[in-house]
């Protein structure tokens, strides 16, 4: 799979989009993966600022392998972050998106046919009514004070993913 950079936001449908302060914002219009970064990292309760993750990974944009290279040479945890392409073998991509789900939050890449530059969001796993849920740094509109959270349906998850990670293995 060819290596894309990862930047800004895209157009796909999205459910019950709203801004929401906890979600950090990407410092710039290509920093989502960098700022996704520092999101499953204070998940994880570790604090390293998106700018000093863009500044391991060699700048931004920046494509997944480099994010998840940089997760790790932070070296605040004791597994290790992979940012690949993910396959299951003989796995349906429902079982897949679970199996990336028992990780913990993830970062999905998504990438659109017409756009030069993919982006970044994180997954927090599925909500009661199999939707799932998203957060979003570039927010709601650009220029945004924060980012956002929303719910997306499988099909349309599919249809953006990339099929590219980062999700980390403890």
């Amino acid at each position: 799979m060819q290596s894309h950079p990862f930047g800004a936001g895209g157009r796909w449908a999205v459910l019950d989009e709203q801004d929401d302060p906890t979600v950090i914002r990407q410092f710039n219009r290509y920093a989502c993966a960098a700022a996704c970064g520092e999101i499953v990292l204070l998940d994880r309760n570790i604090q390293i600022d998106q700018r000093d993750i863009a500044q391991l990974a060699g700048g931004v944009p920046m494509d997944l392998e480099d994010l998840a290279d940089a997760l790790n040479a932070a070296r605040s945890l004791t597994g290790q972050w992979r940012g690949i392409a993910v396959t299951l073998p003989g796995a349906s991509d429902e079982e897949l998106l679970e199996t990336l789900n028992q990780t913990g939050s993830w970062i999905a890449g998504f990438w659109e046919d017409e756009q030069s530059i993919g982006h970044a969001v994180v997954v927090d796993g599925f909500d009661p009514d199999r939707k799932l849920l998203i957060r979003d740094p570039w927010g709601r509109a650009f220029g945004s004070n924060c980012g956002s959270t929303y719910r997306m349906e499988i099909r349309v998850f599919l249809e953006v993913w990339s099929r590219k990670a980062v999700f980390y293995l403890g």
